[in-house]
């Protein structure tokens, strides 16, 4: 199963778009692909578990509120933020082709989840939850969007925006799977994809409240559906405490998750950077990871590191010189393994100061940015 779905992920993302038109490719041999994964995941739920959780139609019912919720935080955060167009088209034939190609694939994604994630669960039902959350978390983002981050800014806001809510929608919908089968979580996932895909206008949000909704509405959602397990709110006809893991855990997770988003988008205070370049080598190596601190311009001290946007490029480096002239304060940047030094800089195109070095941690995202591309 796990190899069908990764070769599917292959085929709709790299081998499809090559060997097929657009309008075939979209409308015919991608939901074929995602077909086949949903039949071939039937046909290992329905033969291959001796159990399976007993469908329950509270639980289903709880799933679509949970969904509308999601939907509701959005369409309030738009009414305050704004709207924009759909990029879909609204033609009563691109409206049917795109509701087989969203369904085909919510069908095929939800029942090899399910199946998965009982599967794995005889060990740990939390380590199990957790590995397909974020194994299908990984699957549901196109793999454009991996190679689409091309410097440390875009690939902090690919985390806050796409990657951090998917691991969380993911998780709700795996929990939904463990408890009640891909009914509950196919109940869930459709509510936001119906309103994303049917809807003339969508939320115009900027990518950190598109990030903080899209990662926190999941979370509480996953702690209010596991209270109700907790309470046997859902019957199941077996004993609560082997259907689901400890209230405890979930906590951890949400809050985990919630935590991470909140010290990527800089909630905290403090939030992080990726050095991709050697400029500043030794002192910075590609693939350390730097936190930064909003400062005041007046507390910069030649010698500091800060981060500082030029013609829109982000750039990390160490303070050399200060200039006061007229009134009007410069600093002049370089970095340490440069000759020259950078063009000077005025106070409010100072990003933040250096105040943690955490070395190495990146080459992960590096590598895997770097490897994308070869598979286009």
């Amino acid at each position: 199963m796990l190899f069908w779905l990764a070769g599917v992920y292959f085929l709709v993302n790299v081998r499809l778009p090559r060997v097929l038109p657009a309008g075939a490719n979209v409308y015919l041999g991608q939901p074929l692909a995602w077909l086949s994964l949903g039949n071939l995941a039937y046909l290992s739920w329905r033969f291959g578990l001796k159990e399976r959780p007993v469908f329950s139609r509270r639980l289903t019912a709880m799933a679509i509120l949970v969904g509308l919720l999601q939907v509701a935080l959005a369409i309030l955060a738009g009414l305050a933020l704004g709207f924009g167009r759909s990029p879909y088209s609204h033609h009563p034939l691109a409206l049917l082709g795109n509701l087989f190609f969203m369904g085909t694939m919510l069908v095929g994604m939800e029942i090899s989840r399910a199946y998965l994630v009982v599967l794995f669960k005889r060990g740990s039902p939390v380590l199990s939850v957790a590995c397909v959350a974020l194994l299908f978390a990984c699957f549901s983002i196109p793999l454009g969007k991996y190679t689409s981050t091309i410097d440390p800014q875009s690939f902090f806001e690919f985390a806050g925006e796409t990657l951090l809510p998917a691991v969380s929608q993911s998780l709700l919908a795996t929990f939904l799977a463990l408890a009640g089968g891909p009914a509950a979580s196919i109940a869930y996932r459709i509510v936001p994809e119906l309103f994303e895909w049917l809807s003339p206008i969508l939320p115009n949000l900027g990518w950190t409240v598109s990030a903080f909704l899209g990662t926190m509405a999941p979370a509480v959602g996953l702690l209010f559906v596991q209270r109700q397990l907790q309470w046997g709110y859902f019957p199941s006809g077996r004993p609560q405490s082997q259907e689901s893991p400890s209230g405890n855990s979930w906590i951890l997770v949400a809050v985990v998750t919630v935590s991470m988003l909140w010290f990527n988008t800089g909630l905290f205070g403090i939030r992080p950077n990726l050095v991709s370049g050697a400029s500043m080598s030794p002192a910075l190596n590609p693939g350390d990871i730097v936190i930064l601190r909003p400062v005041e311009p007046e507390s910069i001290q030649v010698g500091d590191i800060i981060r500082v946007v030029q013609a829109g490029t982000p750039i990390l480096h160490r303070v050399i010189e200060i200039t006061d002239e007229g009134g009007i304060r410069e600093y002049v940047t370089q970095g340490d393994a440069n000759n020259v030094p950078d063009r000077p800089v005025s106070a409010d195109q100072i990003d933040g100061r250096v105040v943690l070095v955490i070395p190495k941690i990146g080459w992960l995202a590096i590598g895997v940015r770097r490897a994308l591309p070869w598979l286009n």
